[in-house]
């Protein structure tokens, strides 16, 4: 699911085409068995 957020400010870059920027957050957890073992564990299914 993507969650949109404003991102207050400007960069000041030297381009020669406007460029996109993609800024991301992503998490981890270790876990004992994989989706497949454990549909139910964290991260798994909706």
């Amino acid at each position: 699911m993507t969650t949109w957020a404003p991102v207050t400010g400007t960069l000041t870059i030297a381009a020669e085409a406007p460029l996109s920027i993609r800024v991301a957050d992503a998490s981890t957890v270790l876990v004992d068995k994989d989706c497949r073992q454990n549909p139910s564990g964290p991260g798994c299914g909706p």
